[in-house]
């Protein structure tokens, strides 16, 4: 069993899916498809980033959506300084 921090949202068994497969809460497939081609291409050199775009957006709207601070996003989008750098730079 992967440790809590490491978990998915949702793989704790009290998450739910909707009929598109994806994760309450999270951007359906489709929208996916939508976003993917705006989002930033890993071009730069270095090591690459731990977590998927995707999860930081999922993190932002985790926020939006229930309005806690920062400093209490779920790790499963991604460190909390991650997730607002990540909407500074792109939002």
């Amino acid at each position: 069993m992967a440790p809590a921090a490491s978990r998915l949202c949702g793989e704790s068994g009290s998450g739910a899916v909707d009929d598109h497969g994806s994760w309450v809460g999270e951007i359906s497939r489709t929208s996916r498809a939508v976003l993917e081609p705006l989002l930033p291409k890993g071009t730069k050199a270095g090591r690459p980033p731990v977590r998927p775009p995707r999860r930081l957006i999922d993190g932002i709207r985790f926020r939006v959506r229930t309005g806690v601070p920062w400093r209490d996003v779920p790790v499963e989008y991604g460190l909390n300084a991650h997730i607002a750098r990540f909407l500074g730079h792109y939002g």
